[in-house]
């Protein structure tokens, strides 16, 4: 004869919150998300150690890397009729409006297309003046809101804007200016070199395309050049080398 031994209610409530343990919402945290290529994508034009890690972190996923670089790395140029759409975007009191194009031209530098004398001569009411100094000058934006600026020379071949209060260079030649130091520092340009010098060490068919677009850009302009350099190096790499004679 079998028995059937029945477990109390409370027992089996107990293996019930054992094997299925009840979570209450307030005890539902939501997980953080991982950072993603996109997000140090962004953080490459941040300053050091930041940049450096963000390097890193990318360099760890190539092919991750080489996709948001090729959705993201455009060559620098600019003709006058996008500069001027760009110039009126940049006027608009829509916020989302003319700090899209404020982004876009960061990059994009305006000097690509017009020489700084005439964008100053040209672009004069505000607040899209104040807007593309700030661009031209590598300063948030903002920053310059309701200042009147003003450009002057400043000896022999140079500009300094003024605010009225204080001075600062005003860089007019492609070739002078830099992802970093002095002067008028563009971070879209030093991020851009960043992902170039890791796109080089990925060194594969769709990173030398990437890097053969870069190098199509003004032929003056810092990320241009060093496009060049990293393409020169990846084929001297690669070519055969030549075979010493045996002694």
């Amino acid at each position: 004869m079998m028995h059937h031994f029945l477990l109390p209610t409370w027992s089996l409530l107990l293996v019930l919150l054992v094997t299925h343990p009840v979570v209450f919402a307030e005890d539902q945290k939501p997980q953080e998300e991982l950072p993603t290529a996109e997000t140090w994508w962004k953080k490459l034009e941040l300053d050091e150690p930041e940049a450096s890690r963000a390097l890193l972190k990318l360099s760890q996923d190539p092919i991750a890397a080489t996709a948001i670089f090729r959705a993201n790395l455009k060559p620098l140029k600019l003709d006058g009729d996008r500069l001027k759409d760009m110039i009126v975007k940049l006027s608009s009191d829509e916020e989302k409006v003319w700090k899209a194009a404020f982004e876009e031209l960061e990059y994009f530098d305006p000097r690509l297309a017009l020489d700084l004398s005439t964008l100053m001569d040209v672009v004069q009411v505000a607040p899209v003046r104040q807007r593309l100094t700030e661009i031209l000058s590598g300063r948030p934006a903002g920053s310059l809101a309701e200042k009147e600026i003003t450009l002057r020379k400043a000896g022999d071949d140079g500009f300094n804007f003024f605010d009225g209060r204080g001075s600062w260079w005003a860089e007019h030649k492609i070739e002078r200016l830099k992802g970093q130091g002095w002067g008028n520092p563009k971070k879209k340009w030093q991020r851009a070199l960043r992902a170039t010098a890791l796109l080089e060490q990925i060194g594969t068919p769709e990173a030398i395309a990437i890097l053969e677009d870069l190098a199509s850009g003004h032929p003056e302009a810092q990320p241009t050049l060093y496009a060049q350099e990293c393409l020169q190096r990846l084929q001297s790499s690669s070519a055969p080398k030549p075979k010493t004679p045996a002694s």
